[in-house]
């Protein structure tokens, strides 16, 4: 103030005030109005909370339970934990004032309550909320809304409240009243998937200490969804690993570890959703994720991993703005956050170069000009024998006389391959005629992986006046990368489909390359990416033959990599008796499913096979095999 002059007069000094519509900006500008962002405010503190009674070796179940109602226009959203609990004037701080640091950042604990902000831009930016909370056996509660923060005296935490707010001893409770005009309330399943792969709770819901619980409750407050919100890591090798100090900074450790993953990866295009990037942590924080200036790469949608730098924490006590106001990533226009990632950028340099140059040397179509010559004539023959088979180009199925596809041993998932999206719903269809299923009223199902898991495990059958029952099941990928088996079995019947988790809808479904072929078979496709499982199969979606070159069988005959050795005449044999296998078994199961006979549905799916592979295996052979 020593601008002002001497002989001045005050006649009006205060602390800098605040409109409420300046605190409706600051809590929009956080929370984005998204429903998802404001419980990740909350979970991260209940997780903060959590991690302070764990430093103190206090037990605690680590339960952070969150319920969600739907109503015409509004939502109440829930959330309760069994932590520290929240005094009176912790309220005053965390709710009643902006800015105040609440969760002992400052003390050097980390976590993300850097700004002392959070739980009250949730509930702002929201509409209204309520806190309530037991600690040292005191029940505290408070409201807030725009224009008013109200705290109660506290009482005593008699068993009334804790029955109330369901915490046995201690904990808090967080209620959410999304009434504002412009929030879009997520359906169950869409809240569900937005938390498992939010980047900013990975480490919650992948942590076993902790248990994190959704539920959807219905108009009369009962229970409609139930699930418990996890998160797996994908699969993959690590591919840099180094550990030290910041270069120009030698009292500044850093980590950094990058891991490939088989599948690609879901990208900057799935948001705070992505599955590919390096997750930028400081203690007990995920402050962001990015591939940098490789988000464009190829080789870069398969990399995952961390940089941890607890120098992050320290430049956030000196008031250093190295996260964004927002709190949705980190500043990097910040001096500080262009070494870290100018350090990152360096080494996935080094590996991206490297393995470039490594598929430089070995990259080479996997088809010659003369292989690709001989699929041409072949698929034009095998679409001639599908028309005189079938009578019919039809690339789409055959069903019966009413359009209904039958199953082709009168028992089947259709189709017996499925793509499914991470951590989303999916429906698995099975298909029963009604001679085989006789009596049987009920299906059960089982998956062979825990990360691929079945949302029904039992299904009744119900024919009505149809020849065929369509039943589904519900299946939730966990592990993107995971191909598994999910088998259902009706008396002594079984069958199975072959489920791969993948990160987005475009992997699986790419269109064949071939598409002037008119009819079913539109290509014929070595893939070492394919399913080593299943050495070859049709693609119904496609058209295309697939065969999986590192399927043990076949990569003995066939380069999996590679166009060498595909001519000689063993390989030729190979490929012709596969694409044979292929054609044979596809065809067998259109014609028993307009024509199921009335024998046992295998022997007689079997003997079309048989009879198919007698007329036709020559045929084919005479184009693919060595003789042409």
């Amino acid at each position: 103030m020593s601008e002002l002059n001497s002989d001045m007069v005050v006649e009006v000094s205060h602390h800098l005030e605040a409109s409420d519509r300046a605190f409706q900006q600051l809590a929009d500008q956080t929370i984005k109005k998204d429903p998802v962002r404001a419980l990740v405010e909350l979970i991260t503190n209940s997780d903060d909370s959590y991690k302070k009674l764990e430093r103190y070796r206090i037990e605690n179940d680590g339960s952070i339970v969150i319920t969600f109602k739907r109503a015409r226009g509004s939502a109440t959203i829930k959330i309760t934990d069994h932590a520290e609990g929240m005094s009176s004037e912790l309220m005053d701080q965390a709710v009643g004032i902006y800015g105040s640091e609440t969760h002992g950042f400052e003390g050097g604990q980390g976590g993300r309550s850097f700004f002392g902000r959070g739980l009250k831009e949730a509930i702002l930016s929201m509409g209204d909320g309520f806190v309530k909370s037991i600690q040292n056996n005191l029940f505290h509660q408070c409201a807030l809304n725009i224009t008013q923060y109200v705290r109660a005296v506290p009482k005593e935490a008699s068993q009334y409240y804790k029955d109330e707010l369901e915490i046995p001893s201690r904990g808090t409770w967080v209620a959410l009243l999304i009434n504002r005009q412009g929030i879009k309330i997520p359906q169950f399943e869409t809240l569900k998937r937005s938390l498992e792969l939010n980047y900013s709770l990975r480490d919650i819901l992948f942590s076993p200490k902790r248990n994190v619980v959704l539920i959807e409750l219905g108009p009369n407050n009962e229970e409609k969804n139930r699930v418990k919100l996890e998160y797996v890591y994908p699969t993959g090798d690590i591919v840099i690993n180094k550990a030290g100090f910041l270069p120009g900074h030698e009292t500044i450790p850093v980590s950094l570890e990058v891991r490939r993953s088989e599948e690609p990866l879901s990208g900057r295009e799935e948001g705070y959703l992505r599955q590919s990037g390096i997750l930028i942590c400081s203690k007990g924080a995920i402050h962001d994720i990015s591939l940098f200036k490789f988000e464009n790469e190829e080789l870069a949608k398969h990399l995952f991993g961390r940089l941890t730098c607890d120098y992050i924490d320290v430049l956030l006590r000196k008031n250093e703005l190295v996260v964004l106001d927002s709190r949705d990533g980190l500043d990097w226009s910040h001096s500080f956050n262009k070494e870290l990632r100018l350090y990152v950028e360096q080494e996935l340099e080094k590996y991206i170069l490297e393995e470039k140059k490594k598929q430089k040397e070995k990259r080479k179509p996997l088809e010659s000009d003369f292989i690709r010559k001989k699929f041409k004539k072949a698929l034009d023959k095998i679409n001639a024998i599908a028309e005189a088979e079938l009578k019919t180009f039809d690339n789409v199925g055959i069903g019966n006389r009413s359009g209904m596809m039958l199953p082709p041993n009168g028992f089947d998932f259709v189709p017996n391959y499925y793509h499914v999206m991470v951590d989303k719903k999916s429906t698995l269809t099975l298909k029963v005629t009604n001679h085989i299923a006789r009596d049987t009223k009920e299906i059960e199902f089982t998956s062979e992986s825990p990360n691929v898991r079945l949302l029904v495990n039992k299904v009744e059958l119900d024919f009505t006046e149809q020849p065929t029952a369509i039943v589904h099941t519900y299946i939730e990928g966990k592990k993107i990368g995971e191909v598994t088996k999910i088998t259902a079995k009706m008396r002594d019947i079984k069958t199975e489909a072959t489920v791969h988790v993948v990160a987005s809808k475009s992997q699986g479904s790419g269109e064949p390359r071939n598409p002037q072929h008119r009819g079913m078979f539109k290509d014929i496709s070595y893939d070492p990416d394919a399913d080593p499982h299943q050495r070859v199969r049709y693609e119904s979606v496609t058209g295309t033959i697939i065969i999986a070159t590192m399927a043990p069988s076949v990569k003995l005959y066939l380069n999996p990599n590679g166009l060498e050795g595909l001519e000689e005449p063993q390989n030729q044999v190979m490929t012709a008796e596969l694409v044979t296998q292929a054609v044979c078994r596809e065809l067998a199961k259109r014609k028993f499913e307009v024509d199921p006979g009335v024998g046992e549905a295998e022997e007689t799916l079997n003997a079309i096979y048989n009879k198919l592979v007698d007329q036709y295996a020559h045929v084919i052979h005479s184009i693919l095999g060595p003789l042409t």
